[in-house]
């Protein structure tokens, strides 16, 4: 929707009530000093700026990472670095983007798991028979239906809720064996109990 004063967005206001965001007139009042245009860019903003840092920071590190970013955001509208202001939302993307260093993992306490996940993973496809694993390959990895693979392989549903089954079994078994450190510091599956 276009109006005089720019673009406006449509979006959820704290009661679930639709709110209507000037972004012209939000980037003016931060630019003007105005306290109620920062109050407002952080309610706009805060939830979203958040959730982004979650997905690459430890917890207890987001609120910090969180105020430096807003602060950055702040002191960027106010030199004056959104040419146009309309475009405000993805000039807090790019800032996002430019705050956090692009080779560093996902949240550092769920790397290692999701390695690990993954390794199970491979190691519970290639032990199934061809076919099983064609099958949860294009489920699961290429993501087609079960639908597309019972008919494009000529499987029932049942045969194809067994494939699945089966591998999931080993999969739970897999992983409730814990990794264990060799004396050369590698982790490797323990095949024991």
């Amino acid at each position: 929707m276009m109006s005089s004063v720019g673009m406006r967005l449509q979006a959820e206001g704290p009661g679930n009530e639709t709110e209507v965001v000037d972004w012209a007139g939000l980037v003016a009042g931060i630019q003007n000093s105005e306290q109620t245009s920062t109050e407002q860019l952080y309610l706009v903003f805060a939830q979203g700026i958040r959730h982004h840092l979650s997905r690459y920071l430890a917890p207890q590190d987001i609120e910090s990472k969180f105020r430096e970013t807003f602060s950055l955001l702040v002191q960027a509208i106010q030199r004056g670095d959104v040419r146009e202001p309309e475009r405000l939302p993805a000039f807090v993307r790019t800032l996002l983007r430019g705050a956090l260093p692009q080779d560093r993992p996902r949240n550092l306490e769920q790397s290692l798991p999701i390695q690990q996940k993954a390794a199970q993973m491979k190691l519970v496809l290639d032990r199934l028979p061809g076919r099983e694993r064609e099958a949860l390959i294009r489920f699961y990895l290429q993501e087609n239906t079960s639908e597309e693979i019972c008919r494009e392989m000529n499987l029932t549903a049942a045969q194809f809720c067994s494939f699945k089954s089966r591998a999931l079994a080993q999969f739970e078994k897999i992983g409730n064996n814990k990794p264990q450190q060799s004396v050369d510091g590698a982790f490797s599956m323990r095949t024991s109990a």
